[in-house]
């Protein structure tokens, strides 16, 4: 049996301009998954490396307690405020990591926007199953 065929004589070939709009939204979709992904890679990186300097600020704070002249308390109190502010450093690279994000989907959400063509709405009424902005 001979399976081979030409290209160009298959009857079935499927015209790819007809699905462009579809293949776009397929890309946008692809693209937001992307910008997550780097976006959790990015925070997971900035986090690790606040954490670990916090880690070394807080071994530098214990060994530097071992002075007879500083007390328990004031020790810990040191300690917590070094904990504190690494909290704080990991929160804001959260913030501006979210920010960051933020603005790749807008970006994304107006390149969505623009693949629906003025005049060309069809009769049918589609019903939104997410929540629009106000």
């Amino acid at each position: 049996m001979d399976y081979e065929y030409d290209y160009y004589d298959y009857p079935d070939r499927v015209d790819l301009t007809a699905h462009e709009p579809i293949l776009t939204i397929a890309s946008i979709l692809g693209q937001a998954y992307f910008q997550c992904a780097l976006s959790g890679l990015r925070f997971g990186f900035a986090a690790t490396k606040s954490i670990v300097r916090g880690h070394i600020r807080l071994i530098d704070n214990l060994q530097a307690s071992r002075n007879p002249e500083q007390s328990r308390e004031e020790t810990i109190r040191t300690l917590v405020d070094e904990a504190r502010g690494c909290l704080r450093d990991v929160g804001e690279a959260a913030s501006c990591e979210v920010r960051r994000l933020q603005s790749k989907l807008g970006t994304l959400q107006e390149v969505a926007r623009e693949v629906i063509v003025e005049g060309n709405h069809p009769d049918s009424v589609y019903i939104r199953r997410w929540k629009a902005k106000s």
